[in-house]
């Protein structure tokens, strides 16, 4: 199905007013324009194997009487 799907016109985000709730969007942009002007230049861009943690998303529920560590604790070892 992602092949057959288009992503839509191409959109100028230059117009966009992001947040302080927006962080992680603003971050993202951030490293990626990076990484294209590295490549420009013909470097290697910063990849996770490089100086950036390995971070991923969790949804879990976690009860009031465990501390979220321990609740978590399996979620917080790298799985790749």
């Amino acid at each position: 199905m992602a092949l057959q799907e288009g992503m839509g016109p191409i959109v100028d985000r230059s117009k966009e007013h992001l947040g302080t709730s927006d962080r992680a969007i603003i971050a993202m942009r951030q490293l990626l324009l990076e990484a294209l002007d590295a490549s420009e230049r013909g470097e290697t861009p910063r990849t996770r194997s490089g100086n950036l943690p390995p971070v991923r998303a969790v949804d879990k529920m976690v009860p009031l009487d465990i501390p979220w560590r321990e609740a978590l604790g399996d979620e917080l070892l790298a799985k790749f």
